[in-house]
């Protein structure tokens, strides 16, 4: 089909642009670099895939993080233009893996987001609850001005799950002395519109 690149001409154009990234290169940069200049999904998520799939055996620490970038891209690539959800999860689960073997919780924090917005859009807002609470602990402390994210995320988790169920996930994650603090912090969010 044309204007659609095959894999080998992805993987050369992965290569040239990785060759050419000054000083040192960060994979995930040089990727998403390259991927603004291909403006197109079906290359964006071969590319990713490509360049996960390189990097899945290696031990080096710094080439691992660029992999957990990588599976990071790759999920939201998948949950947001493909709706494949199962792929989606499984590769925010191996970049949220690699962010907490190597103690990044700023990574961890925005992964941990993505997964409770994936949750909510694939129907299975139960289970997105406790990656949102996550990514909100975390942000409450480090990072207050991205709190209004997981908020939202957390108020329409709450609308889908109704609020007796969304009680007893927030106070079976995060304690009953916190729950009753959040669940008002949550109601006080406005309902979201176009739910």
């Amino acid at each position: 089909m044309e204007g659609q690149l095959d894999s080998a001409d992805l993987e050369a154009a992965l290569r040239h642009r990785l060759a050419t990234q000054r000083p040192v290169f960060s994979l995930a940069r040089a990727l998403e670099a390259l991927l603004n200049q291909l403006g197109q999904h079906g290359a964006h998520y071969q590319m990713v895939k490509l360049a996960v799939d390189s990097l899945e055996d290696t031990t080096d620490r710094d080439l691992r993080m660029e992999l957990g970038k990588l599976a990071h891209l790759l999920g939201r690539g998948v949950a947001q233009h493909r709706r494949r959800y199962t792929e989606a999860e499984t590769n925010y689960k191996e970049a949220l893996d690699l962010y907490i073997e190597f103690n990044y919780r700023h990574s961890q924090a925005r992964t941990d987001s993505q997964l409770g917005i994936l949750h909510r859009e694939w129907d299975r807002s139960a289970e997105g609850v406790p990656y949102s609470l996550a990514a909100l602990s975390y942000r409450t402390e480090h990072d207050p001005e991205a709190t209004g994210i997981d908020l939202r995320t957390l108020r329409r988790q709450r609308s889908a799950v109704g609020h007796d169920e969304f009680r007893r996930i927030v106070t079976e994650h995060v304690g009953r002395d916190q729950s009753e603090e959040l669940i008002e912090r949550v109601a006080r969010v406005p309902e979201p519109e176009g739910d």
